[in-house]
């Protein structure tokens, strides 16, 4: 039988958290490889850059929901806490697809 009180959240957070670092120091390093290699910034740059940008929203938006209850059984949450959580969860599915995964 599952236990109610477990909270998965923290879990979460830390998968969330090495994955918007691995996107960060990728692009990080595309863009220094550019640098150095002196090639022009094109439009798949400014592409990255956007999608990277929308993946740190969707982190912090996923860091919120977790503070509000993602990783919780809903029987645990106040309705409060539902209220919060299912907004931060409507927004990070608008910033969900075109964010970059690794």
């Amino acid at each position: 039988m599952a236990d109610f009180t477990d909270d998965l959240g923290p879990t979460l957070w830390i998968v969330n958290s090495v994955f918007t670092m691995v996107a960060t120091v990728t692009v990080i390093g595309r863009l220094a490889a550019r640098k150095v290699r002196r090639m022009a910034f094109g439009a798949d740059d400014w592409i990255i850059c956007i999608a990277l940008l929308l993946n740190w929203a969707m982190f912090s938006l996923a860091a919120r929901a977790q503070i509000h209850g993602m990783g919780k059984h809903i029987s645990t949450l106040s309705p409060s806490q539902i209220k919060t959580f299912t907004k931060n969860l409507y927004f990070m599915q608008i910033t969900y697809v075109p964010a970059p995964r690794p």
